[in-house]
């Protein structure tokens, strides 16, 4: 997943200009929230698409807004 897209997915620009270093390496993030899910096997079922750590932990959207679930 992330050797195929090397970058942080966060839309509409990661914020980090270390994302994809040792120090905020990039890692699987879900498109939506938990919380915009309405089950827990439907947010664990979501693909992962790549988001730096710091991204991935402060819950920075992957998808822009009109596409997200509400």
């Amino acid at each position: 997943m992330v050797a195929a897209e090397p970058y942080c997915h966060t839309w509409p620009e990661c914020p980090h200009a270390d994302a994809g270093t040792d120090a905020n390496p990039l890692q699987g993030g879900h498109l939506h929230l938990r919380s915009e899910c309405k089950s827990e096997a439907e947010w664990r079922s979501q693909p992962l698409v790549p988001q730096c750590r710091r991204c991935n932990s402060g819950h920075h959207p992957l998808a822009p807004p009109q596409r997200r679930r509400g």
